[in-house]
């Protein structure tokens, strides 16, 4: 999303790999944005990739040895050796999947996009190194998802009651 200026680019990619829901591209590209500038991220690069909960498993299967989906998987590009600065930020690749998103979100009193956008939420986050699997690190990332929800749901009130 370059501005016209050509300063500031935010690119979020999506690749949408499942048939069972029909999903708001345009508005999800545009929630990746603001998860990036609320991030403080002027220039940088995110892809999302959407599956259904059978290729999720073989993604978790072969990438961390888990026979089971999992509703969200991130890999990026931040970790290991420092790279010279780039002028864009390359974070890396989340991968959501949409039929945990939909199974889950009733159980956790969220409706289906509300549910989908937090995975988008938690996965870039992850890519930023936010762990979840401590206490006191969970208590951190879960107050960065809130505040990051706050603001996707001020912008587009109409993604989610």
């Amino acid at each position: 999303m370059p501005n016209r200026s050509g300063r500031k680019s935010l690119t979020v990619r999506l690749s949408d790999q499942q048939i069972r829901v029909r999903l708001p591209h345009s508005k999800l590209e545009a929630v990746g944005g603001v998860i990036l500038r609320a991030l403080s991220f002027n220039r940088a690069e995110v892809s999302f990739l959407f599956v259904s909960s059978r290729r999720m498993k073989t993604f978790n299967r072969r990438y961390k040895g888990k026979n089971r989906s999992t509703d969200v998987l991130a890999f990026s590009q931040l970790e290991g050796k420092r790279l010279p600065r780039l002028k864009t930020v390359c974070l890396g690749d989340v991968i959501i999947s949409v039929d945990d998103a939909r199974g889950q979100a009733p159980s956790f009193g969220n409706p289906f996009l509300k549910e989908l956008v937090l995975y988008m939420v938690h996965g870039v986050l992850h890519l930023l190194g936010h762990d979840d699997e401590k206490p006191g690190p969970r208590k951190r990332m879960r107050e960065e998802e809130e505040r990051i929800m706050k603001r996707i749901h001020t912008r587009f009130p109409s993604l989610w009651p």
